[in-house]
């Protein structure tokens, strides 16, 4: 009986992981428009998340953009465009204003990747973390998420493109979401 669970675990668990990762991987990318202001490379069998499931998954008074989303609904990759003002060469503040404020908002913050950098002609600060939130004594389980993130300045707004999954998916979705992150192009510069 003991061996059942240890060939379950070592076994069978990363079989199932190898498979799902190839799926995933296997998911044709295909170049997508994030509303009027840019396009990317987004896994053809996600789909537009509508107004009202965008409103049922994020609640706030300034929805996204848009949001595609995986046929579970547990993986995102969302535009939003921030009215905060900043200026087209502030962009190394704004990398580190948004470093402090992604630290302040999870419990547990494990960056990967924390960079300014070219992407298609266009400068971005990017972050790769996964991060961990919990409120103690809540009773709420405690949620574990994989992030790759990127902020560019357009005419002085923030434009945020995000990718998030549940982090035990994370080395399922590693290089997908930097080729996914690598591909947007700005449209409405």
């Amino acid at each position: 009986m003991t061996r059942q669970p240890a060939f379950c675990t070592y076994i069978l668990l990363p079989a199932f992981l190898f498979l799902l990762g190839s799926f995933i991987s296997a998911d044709k990318l295909v170049r997508r428009p994030m509303g009027d202001r840019a396009t990317m490379l987004i896994p053809e069998s996600f789909t537009l998340m509508s107004d009202d499931e965008m409103a049922l998954k994020f609640p706030s008074s300034r929805k996204p953009v848009c949001i595609y989303t995986n046929p579970a609904k547990t993986v995102d990759i969302s535009l939003n465009v921030n009215i905060t003002p900043w200026g087209d060469d502030d962009l190394q503040i704004l990398a580190d204003f948004q470093k402090s404020n992604i630290k302040q908002m999870y419990n547990k913050v494990t960056f990967t990747k924390e960079e300014v950098t070219k992407i298609n002609k266009r400068k971005f600060a990017v972050f790769e973390f996964t991060s961990q939130s919990e409120e103690p004594g809540s009773g709420k389980p405690v949620i574990r998420k994989y992030t790759y993130i990127e902020y560019t300045v357009m005419k002085g707004k923030v434009m945020v493109i995000h990718l998030d999954a549940p982090a035990g998916e994370a080395p399922l979705w590693r290089e997908t979401a930097k080729k996914i992150m690598n591909s947007v192009k700005i449209t409405g510069a």
